[in-house]
């Protein structure tokens, strides 16, 4: 179960592919379990203010050791382009 903290934004709304509409950060960061949505990390990348936030939440779910999968395909593009310009380790 997350904890309570003062500080979270939680006016701050992101669509949600799940449910097809608007939701406040608050929304995705205690479900009706107790715990973050599985997808707040990829939702909530695009807004600075939030992202840290998320990460940090996203690491109390469990299985969260994986990064996400854009996250991945960052690290692929990142050792592509390194193979490609001969900087490869």
């Amino acid at each position: 179960m997350v904890e309570e903290r003062t500080g979270y934004p939680d006016g701050k709304e992101r669509y949600c592919r799940r449910l097809g509409h608007s939701v406040p950060f608050r929304y995705c960061r205690l479900t009706a379990d107790g715990t973050p949505c599985s997808s707040i990390r990829e939702c909530w990348v695009g807004d600075p203010g939030v992202r840290e936030l998320a990460a940090e939440l996203a690491e109390s779910l469990p299985g969260s050791s994986a990064p996400p999968k854009s996250a991945q395909l960052y690290e692929l593009i990142r050792r592509a382009r390194e193979v490609r310009s001969g900087t490869a380790e």
